[in-house]
Protein backbone atom coordinates (compact mmCIF):
# COMPACT_ATOMS: atom_id res chain seq x y z
CA UNK A 1 0.00 0.00 0.00
CA UNK A 2 1.39 3.41 -0.98
CA UNK A 3 2.05 6.01 1.69
CA UNK A 4 0.13 9.28 1.34
CA UNK A 5 2.21 12.26 0.34
CA UNK A 6 1.48 14.05 3.65
CA UNK A 7 1.60 12.20 6.94
CA UNK A 8 -1.59 12.12 9.03
CA UNK A 9 -0.27 14.79 11.45
CA UNK A 10 0.26 17.31 8.66
CA UNK A 11 -3.23 16.78 7.26
CA UNK A 12 -4.79 17.14 10.72
CA UNK A 13 -2.80 20.31 11.40
CA UNK A 14 -3.85 21.75 8.07
CA UNK A 15 -7.52 21.03 8.77
CA UNK A 16 -7.30 22.64 12.21
CA UNK A 17 -5.63 25.70 10.67
CA UNK A 18 -8.46 26.11 8.16
CA UNK A 19 -11.07 25.86 10.95
CA UNK A 20 -9.18 28.51 12.98
CA UNK A 21 -9.13 30.89 10.00
CA UNK A 22 -12.85 30.46 9.41
CA UNK A 23 -13.65 31.13 13.07
CA UNK A 24 -11.39 34.20 13.09
CA UNK A 25 -13.23 35.53 10.05
CA UNK A 26 -16.58 35.10 11.77
CA UNK A 27 -15.32 36.88 14.90
CA UNK A 28 -13.97 39.82 12.88
CA UNK A 29 -17.32 40.22 11.12
CA UNK A 30 -18.65 42.05 14.19
CA UNK A 31 -18.94 45.70 13.16
CA UNK A 32 -16.71 48.26 14.85
CA UNK A 33 -18.40 51.18 16.55
CA UNK A 34 -18.55 54.21 14.26
CA UNK A 35 -20.13 57.66 14.25
CA UNK A 36 -21.07 59.94 11.39
CA UNK A 37 -22.87 63.24 11.01
CA UNK A 38 -26.34 63.28 9.53
CA UNK A 39 -26.45 67.04 9.97
CA UNK A 40 -23.59 69.35 11.01
CA UNK A 41 -25.67 72.11 12.58
CA UNK A 42 -29.16 73.45 13.25
CA UNK A 43 -29.47 70.85 14.80
CA UNK A 44 -26.36 68.66 14.79
CA UNK A 45 -27.41 65.02 14.43
CA UNK A 46 -24.95 62.20 15.12
CA UNK A 47 -25.62 58.62 14.04
CA UNK A 48 -23.79 55.73 15.66
CA UNK A 49 -23.54 52.11 14.55
CA UNK A 50 -21.76 48.98 15.76
CA UNK A 51 -22.43 49.55 19.47
CA UNK A 52 -23.68 46.81 21.76
CA UNK A 53 -27.41 46.16 22.01
CA UNK A 54 -29.18 48.45 24.50
CA UNK A 55 -25.87 50.08 25.49
CA UNK A 56 -26.04 53.52 27.11
CA UNK A 57 -23.94 55.91 25.02
CA UNK A 58 -22.65 59.38 25.91
CA UNK A 59 -22.07 61.53 22.82
CA UNK A 60 -19.67 64.44 23.33
CA UNK A 61 -18.98 67.21 20.80
CA UNK A 62 -15.99 69.49 21.46
CA UNK A 63 -15.33 72.63 19.48
CA UNK A 64 -11.96 74.39 19.75
CA UNK A 65 -12.98 77.89 18.59
CA UNK A 66 -14.94 79.13 20.44
CA UNK A 67 -14.16 76.57 23.17
CA UNK A 68 -17.36 74.67 23.94
CA UNK A 69 -18.59 71.16 24.75
CA UNK A 70 -22.02 69.57 24.25
CA UNK A 71 -23.13 66.18 25.60
CA UNK A 72 -26.12 63.92 25.09
CA UNK A 73 -26.93 60.53 26.57
CA UNK A 74 -28.74 58.04 24.34
CA UNK A 75 -29.55 54.33 24.32
CA UNK A 76 -28.43 52.13 21.44
CA UNK A 77 -31.13 50.01 19.81
CA UNK A 78 -31.09 46.23 19.87
CA UNK A 79 -29.14 46.39 16.60
CA UNK A 80 -26.51 48.65 18.19
CA UNK A 81 -27.33 51.92 16.45
CA UNK A 82 -28.40 55.30 17.82
CA UNK A 83 -29.27 58.81 16.73
CA UNK A 84 -28.36 61.75 18.97
CA UNK A 85 -29.73 65.23 18.36
CA UNK A 86 -27.17 67.59 19.88
CA UNK A 87 -29.00 70.80 19.05
CA UNK A 88 -27.56 74.00 17.67
CA UNK A 89 -23.78 73.68 17.66
CA UNK A 90 -21.71 76.61 16.48
CA UNK A 91 -18.67 74.84 15.06
CA UNK A 92 -17.26 78.05 13.65
CA UNK A 93 -15.91 75.92 10.80
CA UNK A 94 -12.72 75.60 12.84
CA UNK A 95 -12.94 71.85 13.35
CA UNK A 96 -14.50 69.74 16.06
CA UNK A 97 -14.42 66.27 17.61
CA UNK A 98 -17.29 63.88 18.20
CA UNK A 99 -16.79 61.03 20.66
CA UNK A 100 -19.36 58.36 21.53
CA UNK A 101 -18.54 56.26 24.60
CA UNK A 102 -20.70 53.28 25.49
CA UNK A 103 -21.31 51.95 28.99
CA UNK A 104 -19.98 48.53 27.95
CA UNK A 105 -16.72 49.74 26.44
CA UNK A 106 -17.69 50.67 22.88
CA UNK A 107 -15.93 53.83 21.66
CA UNK A 108 -16.12 55.69 18.35
CA UNK A 109 -14.64 59.04 17.36
CA UNK A 110 -14.94 61.44 14.48
CA UNK A 111 -12.61 64.38 13.97
CA UNK A 112 -13.32 67.10 11.46
CA UNK A 113 -10.26 69.26 10.79
CA UNK A 114 -10.50 73.03 10.58
CA UNK A 115 -11.01 74.71 7.25
CA UNK A 116 -8.01 76.59 5.83
CA UNK A 117 -9.52 79.96 6.80
CA UNK A 118 -9.37 78.93 10.50
CA UNK A 119 -5.77 77.76 10.51
CA UNK A 120 -3.22 80.08 12.15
Amino acid sequence: MAKPWHPEDVRTGFALGIVALVLAGVASATPRPAVKLLSENDPMIVKGTGFRAKERVRVTVKVATPAATWQRNVMATRTGSFRAVIGLVQTGRCGFNVRATGSRGSVATLKLPPLPACMP
